[in-house]
């Protein structure tokens, strides 16, 4: 799922704990494909994105890309804001700090995923042990075409309804371990977590 690195101790054991209670609940199928958790989550992320104005995209847009434009710091692989926009699906998007007019409404989506990477990173002081949960959620969302630091491979999301399954995960492992990272997933995604909760209600009751 990334780098270890990033994970509070004992994450990753409550977060494949929380996988093997999703499966065997099921009859070893993921209890949490059933549920609404994967629908909410698109809606959250869809409010999340609606809530990005322009001028906040285009500013994240300048902080990250400076004086260069994005042609030429395309080239240089070795780039470390090079990189970042790599993991925007090596999607392109020329922008000087001064070329402010109009933008396609390609350029505006790619300045959101900019803008969002910033929410998620805190700027320059990510925090990882915190951050690491919702990383992996918008990774799922966006089918991996956005990591803002961790997640998993593209083909790991053409899984049936696996978003799902990988809320359920990080937010239970975030519940028991994770408290930070839990604030994070209930402010950013309140619905799926309030079909979170009524899964957790469903396997609790047996």
């Amino acid at each position: 799922m990334g780098k270890s690195e990033g994970y509070k101790k004992y994450d990753i054991f409550f977060h494949e704990f929380a996988h093997a209670i999703d499966y065997f609940y099921g009859n070893h199928k993921y209890f949490s494909k059933n549920s609404k958790i994967r629908s909410a989550l698109f809606n959250d992320y869809e409010n999340l994105r609606d809530s990005i104005t322009l001028k906040e995209s285009i500013a994240a847009t300048q902080r990250l890309l400076g004086e260069t434009k994005f042609s030429e710091l395309y080239m240089d692989k070795t780039n470390q804001k090079s990189k970042i926009l790599l993991s925007l699906n090596s999607r392109k998007l020329t922008l000087a700090r001064d070329e402010l007019g109009n933008f396609t409404s390609d350029q505006i989506e790619i300045m959101k995923d900019i803008k969002l990477m910033e929410i998620v990173r805190k700027g320059k002081n990510v925090n990882w042990v915190t951050q690491m949960n919702v990383s992996d959620i918008i990774n799922g969302v966006n089918k991996g075409e956005i990591n803002p630091g961790y997640g998993h491979t593209t083909e790991y999301w053409t899984k049936y309804k696996m978003q799902a399954v990988e809320f359920f995960a990080e937010t239970t492992s975030a519940m028991i371990n994770n408290p930070e990272s839990l604030l994070q997933i209930k402010k950013m995604f309140p619905n799926a977590y309030k079909e979170y909760l009524k899964v957790v209600e469903d396997i609790a009751n047996g």
